[in-house]
Parts: C-alpha cells; structure tokens; sequence
C-alpha cells in the first residue's frame, strides 16, 4: 500500500511472486477491494485456469478498457465510439488492442484536461495470476510473456500514463525472464516465500477461524477456550510450510457441518507425517491432507452408492476435465445441448444428480457453481489429481478418464432410449476419440480393458 500510494516513486510495476498458495491472489483481492472503496482502482483482472473466460488473453484488454471508462465519462465515450467504429478490434494483437483502448485515450484526455483533473483519475490497475493464462497449453509461456512485454511497452516506458500496475504471479520460466530482462531496473520485485514469514499470519487466522467454527457447533467440546489447543494450532502450522492454501483447506474441511469439527480435526492430525525433512514441504503435508479427503469422500460414496460400477476419482476427474484449461472436454462434445454438467451427465448415461453426489463430502475442496460446473478452490487441487507422483493410489489418468467417456457415449449410441441424446452421442463420440488420443502426445497409452470390450460390443451392433 506504500508503493501505491507513492505516486512520486518512479518505480511503476509491483511484481509479487510466491508458491502455490502463499496467498497472492488474496492479497490482490484485498488490495482492489480496498482501492476500489478509495475510487483509486483503475482496473483490474483475475486469470484463472479454472475459467474459460479468464484463461486466456482474449478478455483481458476488454475487461481493463471498459474498468477505464466507467471513471471518467470521455474515456467511456472514446473507448466506446473506437470499438464501434472497428468491430474486429479484439481480434488484433494484445499491444495494438493496448495502444488504441488505453494508450490513445488516456493520452487524448490528459491533452484536454488540466493537471489536477488528470491526477485525480483512478490509477491502480491489479492482474492476478497470468500463469493461469494456460488456455493453449503449448502457447502458455509465449502468451505471458506477450502479456508483460505489452505491460512493458506501452504502459511503463510512455511517461504519459499515469497508473501503477500490481502483479501477482508464480515465478515461472516467462516470468522470471521478463523480471531478469527488459523489466530488470524498472519493477519493485517481492518474493512472498523468500521476503516474507507467514507463519504468524497463518496460525493467527487458524487460531481464530477454528475457535468460531467450535463456537458455532453443537458439539460442547468444541467451544472455547480448551478447543482447539496450542499444540493442535502449532501443528497446524508446522504442517502448512507457510502456504496459506494448506490452512484455508483445513479450515473449510474442519468446518464442514456434516460432521463434528473435533473429529475432522483430529483426522487431520491423524494424516500427518510432521517428521519428513523440511526439503519436501509444503506439497507433501498438502497432498497427505487432499488425500486424506479425498479418500474419505471416496469411502462415503462408495458405502452409499454399492451398486455402481463406476470409479469414483473417474468421475470426479470428468468435471474436472469438462471445464478445464487446455482441451476442455467440452468443447469436444460437440453438441450444444450438452455445455452444462448435469447435461453431462444425461449425455453419458449418468445419473443427473452425480456431479452433486460425488463432490458431497468435497466442498473443502471444490463447490459447483452456476450452470452445474464444477470449480475447484485452488489450481494445486487440480495437479494433485493429474499428477501420479502427488495423488499415488487415488491417480487416475487422462487416458482413464478418456476410455470411460467413449464407453459410455459407445453404449448410449447403442442403447440409448432417448432419440436426441443418442444423436449427441453419435455427434461427440468421433470428437472425443481425437480428444483420447491426444491428452498427452508425448506418452504412448495403451486403451483398457474396459474400452476394447465396448468397442467389441460396439461393432457388432
């Protein structure tokens, strides 16, 4: 908030990188409420992998340009006659669209206006996580790179614009590059694992987060003060290696209401494994807890559901695919009556209930959003369940999850009693074959057991 507000610094890019779940994004969510109140923001934007409208670039210069208009009627009315003016403006490069609806702009009104007027205007613009920006996976690095190198040129070396730009980020191979090369001099650089000791923050937040979820249960052991004790706390701590995300996820799983926060306290406590070396946190006391829900959530629906002949990690990881950065399996079932997951379902011959059942005894985890989607609170979740070495039992691959999609839309072709979901069958199924087949073209999978006997079935019908 010192660097911010310090509009005589020259220094006019903030970087903030850290790991996984050190909190950067929550810190960028504080900071633009925060100036947002003061009408000091001037925009801000939000990547996310989990969204398909924010894991790319494509929305970010409309969403930043139509932040700038509404703060200051000119800039809205330029702005607006520009895009009426060249409908195809979003679809040219991420710096022309920079230079002629922010740059062109802001530069006409600071001509027209006097310098206190022009001082006064909104200047803080925040972007969360351009890491996330990984919509084409093979093109990810080259697009965040494109993003800082526009940052670079059109904003920070015109001394004529006015704003100060906040960046969060993990510190990957494009990002480190540009904070090494041409951004070198020019960028106040925190590294929040390096700079920073969360510590106290975090046990602070477990302390008092925990004691108002015993205040509000109805198990009396859990009021305060003996629950939760300073041991629980401290162990707590040690296990979340500074990650905010490890706290945040055992805060919401102890404060689920379907079962006392004393026990899934203690299941927690249960799971650790506080004497591996300090060189394997934070992901492995992470991970022991994301398993841990995993499984039990696994358990639960296995013991309620004893009849079904479907895996339930499988399943988790088809909403997790359906949506999903990169090849989101949706848009590979091509018919549009099928872009919401209880469709889905229906499509696939599921129960249309099934995305709300398996994610039961998830919602620490993940919660199901508008339009039945499937949104998983932190991207770690998700390559926890991609990644063999971090998920080990409960992995299941993207070739898995490949073979159980065609065998169900191979069974509905044949035996589907509804007419138009067989037809979206028929539709989908060659485009999900493409899609088996090139999850990972580096690695050579054989198809299942399962997948060969459909297919038998399949053909003689």
């Amino acid at each position: 908030m010192t660097w911010i507000e310090d509009r005589e610094s020259p220094t006019r890019l903030l970087c903030v990188t850290g790991a996984a779940g050190a909190g950067k994004s929550a810190i960028q969510q504080t900071i633009a409420q925060h100036y947002a109140r003061s009408k000091s923001l001037a925009a801000s934007f939000f990547f996310s992998s989990s969204d398909l409208s924010r894991d790319n670039l494509s929305a970010f210069v409309p969403t930043v340009a139509y932040q700038l208009g509404q703060g200051h009627p000119r800039l809205k009315q330029w702005i607006g006659e520009t895009v009426d003016n060249d409908h195809l403006i979003f679809r040219k490069s991420l710096k022309t669209q920079v230079d002629i609806l922010i740059v062109g702009p802001v530069e006409r009104l600071q001509s027209q206006v006097d310098p206190a007027t022009f001082s006064s205007l909104p200047y803080l613009i925040t972007i969360d996580a351009p890491d996330e920006c990984l919509a084409e996976k093979h093109q990810a690095e080259k697009h965040q790179a494109e993003l800082l190198s526009v940052i670079y040129t059109s904003l920070l070396c015109n001394n004529r614009m006015p704003f100060r730009i906040f960046l969060a980020t993990r510190p990957e191979l494009s990002v480190r590059t540009g904070l090494e090369g041409p951004l070198k001099g020019i960028v106040y650089h925190l590294r929040l694992s390096d700079d920073f000791d969360a510590t106290d923050d975090i046990r602070r937040t477990l302390r008092r987060r925990l004691r108002e979820i015993g205040a509000r249960s109805g198990d009396p052991l859990a009021h305060p003060d003996p629950w939760p004790t300073g041991d629980n706390i401290e162990l707590l701590v040690e296990a979340a290696s500074g990650q905010f995300v490890y706290s945040a996820t055992v805060i919401r799983y102890i404060g689920e209401r379907r079962d006392s926060p004393i026990k899934r306290l203690q299941t927690v406590l249960d799971r650790m494994n506080i004497g591996l070396p300090s060189t394997t946190a934070p992901f492995t006391e992470l991970d022991l807890l994301y398993a841990s829900i995993l499984s039990n959530a696994k358990e639960a629906w296995e013991v309620a559901n004893p009849d079904s002949p479907h895996h339930f990690v499988i399943l988790l990881r088809i909403f997790e695919t359906y949506r999903r950065s990169g090849h989101p399996l949706s848009e590979f079932l091509v018919s549009r009556h099928y872009e919401d997951s209880n469709a889905l379902s229906v499509l696939l011959g599921l129960n249309g209930t099934t995305l709300d059942t398996i994610t039961l005894d998830l919602r620490s985890l993940v919660s199901v959003v508008k339009e039945g989607h499937l949104h998983l609170y932190h991207r770690s979740f998700s390559e926890f369940l991609t990644t063999e070495t971090r998920s080990k039992d409960l992995y299941r691959s993207g070739f898995l999850v490949g073979d159980f999609l065609i065998c169900c839309l191979m069974c509905q072709i044949c035996n589907g009693p509804d007419p138009v979901v067989v037809k979206g069958a028929i539709q989908s199924l060659p485009s999900t074959v493409w899609w088996r087949f090139h999850i990972d073209r580096a690695e050579i999978s054989e198809i299942s057991n399962d997948l060969f006997e459909a297919f038998l079935h399949f053909t003689r019908h």
